[in-house]
């Protein structure tokens, strides 16, 4: 029970019904009374009422407080309105053009303008195949790497039998000669090599100035090399020296087997050097630059595409999932919306037993003051009304305004819509695949369109770069 009711005992007390009545039985003769309540009866029906208005107020404030409820409730119901959907992801994805569109043109158009770079020098420099070079440049210079390990590691055998430091000074004088000579004919092999192969007489010549001035200083580093680890046989301090004035009488006058041994792998590796640099990249200068640049633009155009396909394919997964969870939402918020009906239906309910239930509290408290007067005036005769029973008007021990017909109305509306809920998420799904379709279909003509944009510019920034008229 959600009211009070009147606690007839402690009532009997607190109000002093019996000694009222005492009082008045011993002041009034009780078959003079007026054909009406007297005044302790009055007084007992005024506290009664005002137990029952409180009442009032405290079902009105539950009411209010459900009808506010309920009103969140519905409007939380329209939130979930799932169809909606389609119009929602048809605003989300047309946000999603408009938000990718510059930055697709831009990245088409970088990719476009490095593919007329690369056409045009293919005709420029009549290029006909497509570039060749190594698929990963870190691989293939790791093998230089490992190259310059392996030849100094093979020299410090030959430079530690005389060092005073043993293995680890050979070492390090191996790791000096080897880096220079792997190093220079690398640089040579990627640069000098490449200039034999251009179509321009002059940077022919000068690659084949380049090649023989580093197969000079290949010979040079390799022969003194070898004359210091002849010298060092002889004797350790004065070695550096003397192999200088060895190398400028006679080059090749090594005086020491390992120091043979030691000019050949020199130039071996030097050799392998300059092919594996040759080898880093296309065999015409620049080409495989320029077809790189333009494979870099293309797979970062490209992957941008798949992004944007994916975000929007993305948009209508969500849509689904959202789909789900707002039935899901719906039917745990109409339960709710039914739950308040029933607690409005149960606080009308118990307001008015309540008024039942203090109705007949407020005439065992009139009886007991009546029995009270007639036990001391028994002699006298009874007034007729001792005889009735109080009672509330009926507009009383009723709540005015409250209606609950109209929410329990909108609740069976609630309802009805649940029980149709699965044909209406079939609907919904059908039009959001047939959205979908059409994304895909449209995504098609966006991507020519951004492609036709990022031509046209690129052709007229590429012609205004070369100063030729625009297209």
């Amino acid at each position: 029970m959600q009211f009070e009711e009147v606690d007839s005992e402690r009532a009997i007390k607190e109000w002093k019904i019996k000694s009222d009545a005492r009082d008045m039985a011993q002041r009034e003769n009780i078959g003079e009374l007026v054909q009406e309540a007297d005044t302790p009866q009055k007084k007992i029906v005024q506290n009664v009422t005002l137990t029952l208005e409180a009442n009032r107020d405290r079902a009105k404030q539950l009411e209010d407080s459900l009808e506010e409820e309920r009103s969140k409730i519905s409007t939380d119901i329209l939130a979930k309105d799932i169809k909606s959907l389609p119009k929602e992801v048809e605003g989300k994805l047309n946000a999603h053009w408009l938000s990718e569109k510059d930055k697709l043109i831009e990245v088409a158009k970088d990719e476009r303008k490095a593919l007329v770079q690369l056409r045009r020098f293919k005709a420029d420099h009549f290029r006909k195949n497509d570039a060749a070079y190594p698929d990963s440049a870190t691989l293939h210079w790791s093998l230089l790497v490992l190259a310059v390990l392996v030849e100094s590691m093979a020299n410090s055998y030959f430079f530690s039998k005389d060092s005073d430091l043993g293995l680890l000074g050979g070492l390090f004088q191996a790791i000096l000669i080897s880096g220079l000579n792997v190093g220079l004919a690398a640089l040579s092999g990627a640069n000098a090599i490449r200039l034999l192969f251009h179509i321009d007489f002059g940077k022919k010549f000068l690659g084949f100035v380049w090649l023989a001035l580093n197969g000079a200083i290949f010979f040079v580093v390799n022969a003194l090399a070898a004359h210091y680890r002849s010298q060092l046989s002889i004797n350790i301090e004065t070695a550096a020296i003397n192999a200088v004035t060895e190398f400028v009488k006679n080059p090749l006058g090594f005086t020491v087997f390992d120091a043979w041994v030691l000019f050949g792998m020199g130039l071996i590796f030097s050799t392998a050097a300059a092919l594996e640099g040759f080898r880093s990249d296309d065999p015409y200068p620049g080409y495989g630059k320029l077809d790189r640049n333009h494979k870099k633009h293309l797979h970062f155009a490209d992957l941008l595409r798949r992004e944007f396909l994916a975000h929007g394919e993305e948009i209508f997964h969500q849509a689904i999932e959202l789909l789900n969870t707002r039935i899901n939402d719906l039917q745990v918020l109409i339960r709710q919306y039914r739950n308040s009906v029933e607690q409005s239906k149960r606080v009308k309910e118990d307001f008015e037993q309540s008024c039942e239930n203090n109705e007949k509290i407020c005439n065992y408290l009139i009886h007991v003051h009546r029995d009270e007067i007639k036990r001391i005036q028994e002699d006298y005769p009874i007034p007729a009304y001792f005889e009735t029973q109080f009672k509330w008007d009926k507009s009383v021990k009723t709540l005015n305004n409250f209606n609950v017909s109209r929410a329990e109305k909108k609740a069976a509306e609630y309802e009805a819509m649940i029980d149709h809920i699965g044909a209406t998420r079939e609907e919904v799904k059908e039009l959001l695949d047939q959205k979908l379709i059409q994304f895909l279909a449209e995504v098609k003509d966006y991507f020519k369109e951004i492609a036709n944009k990022a031509k046209t510019n690129a052709e007229i920034e590429s012609s205004a770069e070369l100063g030729e008229p625009t297209p």
